[in-house]
């Protein structure tokens, strides 16, 4: 359908490859964001579209089908979860704070152990209601902080437009805004400079 109506956009898929990667204007699929999840039969899997123009991320979608939610947003015009304005929560201290992530295993995996043994003692409750629907669980103000120690272009695609737009950050563990290092958490800005605190302190 991308093709029929946009014949000269670039596209990015995990499962179909790369099509015309010159273009200015990218489209970055993930057909089944939690795919463990989709196989076990939790309905909390995604389907994730990411819209990147000139290098720069400007549309966003995280959409749930068997929960039927549906978070869009688009640089400048805000974020809706089924098609109502959607926010970030405020919260300014990781003692009050709802974490998620994805499992208990992957961050020490990949080098990030002793941050997430410090968020998990440092936040009110931790919960494993991972993946992108993680994170969108903090841009429509249900949760605080997700994390990600690993992700590939088509998992973070989405979620900078999102959760900026829904008055939050998407970055890495260094504070940088950005799709492409591999890693990345949400939370509200006022959280932001403790939960960059920990990373940094756990190196």
């Amino acid at each position: 359908e991308i093709n029929n109506r946009f014949p000269h956009h670039g596209i990015i898929g995990e499962e179909h490859g790369n099509e015309n990667e010159q273009s200015p204007v990218q489209w970055i699929l993930d057909p089944i964001d939690g795919t463990k999840s989709f196989i076990h039969g939790v309905p909390l899997y995604t389907t994730l579209i990411g819209v990147v123009v000139d290098e720069e991320p400007v549309v966003g979608i995280i959409y749930a089908p068997v929960l039927n939610e549906f978070c869009d947003a688009a640089k400048g015009k805000g974020a809706r979860l089924n098609g109502k304005s959607c926010s970030v929560r405020s919260c300014d201290d990781l003692s009050k704070a709802s974490f998620m992530s994805t499992d208990v295993y992957t961050s020490a995996k990949f080098g990030f152990g002793d941050a997430f043994d410090a968020l998990i003692d440092k936040t009110r409750i931790h919960r494993t209601w991972g993946d992108a629907y993680g994170h969108m669980l903090v841009a429509t103000g249900r949760a605080d902080l997700m994390f990600d120690p690993v992700l590939s272009i088509w998992d973070a695609a989405p979620l900078l437009t999102v959760l900026r737009e829904a008055g939050g950050i998407f970055c890495d563990t260094k504070g940088n805004e950005t799709i492409e290092s591999g890693n990345g958490f949400s939370c509200s800005r006022e959280l932001l400079p403790e939960v960059l605190e920990v990373f940094e302190s756990t190196k």
